[in-house]
């Protein structure tokens, strides 16, 4: 027997998950709701519908929620599982065209946001970095106070952790090849300002500041990379040990 689940993250969202969960009842065979320590009585209302509720006493984040959705699909058997947001920004009657590939073999299936044709104006280096298969969803902008968090705390702490992540698992792609870069303009620079120099011409003060800068800043790029790099296989290496 197969059992499909539709799982949600949800914090303090008691005045739309009431619509998506018995939306979502028409598609799946259960409902998991993972309540991120909401203060209203999203909870209450979660499982008066009949949905699988998993609690956190504290907000742990969408990160820890998203966790416990995968427990909870592996506790309660589930052959497949869909992710859909507690605010109303997704529409449970596109459930079907998820679970479709998915029967079909697909072991992952993501929702993609551009319909209608707007996914034209993906940039190319997007589109070649979407290695699994996209179903065109809708996707509402037009809800009010959908965003748990505020823009100004939030993006701050996701640019921290992404620059961590850079920092730590590529550290030759993100420093040493863009130092490289950096460091080699500024070489072919120095060597034009040379050849013009030995010609009868003089150095301008701006031109040769600015290569000083792209040669100087890009070798500290290089040696940060290599640094960082072997630090980081140190890491891996003393985990893979422990292990």
């Amino acid at each position: 027997m197969t059992i499909t689940i539709a799982a949600m993250p949800a914090y303090n969202e008691s005045h739309s998950i009431a619509d998506v969960i018995q939306g979502c009842k028409k598609y799946v065979d259960r409902v998991v709701v993972v309540d991120d320590g909401s203060t209203d009585n999203t909870v209450d209302i979660a499982e008066s519908l009949g949905a699988y509720v998993v609690r956190h006493e504290v907000n742990q984040g969408y990160g820890a929620a998203l966790r416990h959705c995968f427990e909870a699909a592996r506790n309660l058997g589930a052959s497949s599982m869909v992710i859909i947001d507690s605010d109303g920004q997704h529409d449970p009657s596109e459930i079907p065209k998820l679970l479709e590939p998915l029967r079909d073999g697909f072991d992952l299936v993501i929702g993609s946001r551009f319909v209608n044709g707007n996914g034209k104006n993906v940039p190319i280096y997007r589109k070649f970095g979407m290695k699994v298969l996209d179903v065109e969803i809708h996707c509402r902008y037009d809800l009010e106070d959908c965003s748990s968090e505020h823009p100004f705390i939030h993006g701050p702490r996701v640019l921290f952790q992404l620059l961590k992540d850079m920092e730590y698992r590529r550290p030759l792609y993100y420093f040493a090849v863009p130092g490289l870069i950096m460091t080699s303009t500024g070489v072919l620079m120095g060597l034009k300002f040379l050849q013009d120099y030995i010609l009868g011409d003089y150095l301008r003060f701006g031109p040769t500041l600015l290569m000083v800068m792209l040669t100087i800043i890009g070798a500290f790029m290089i040696f940060t990379g290599i640094i960082l790099h072997a630090i980081s296989r140190m890491i891996f290496i003393n985990e893979q040990i422990r292990r």
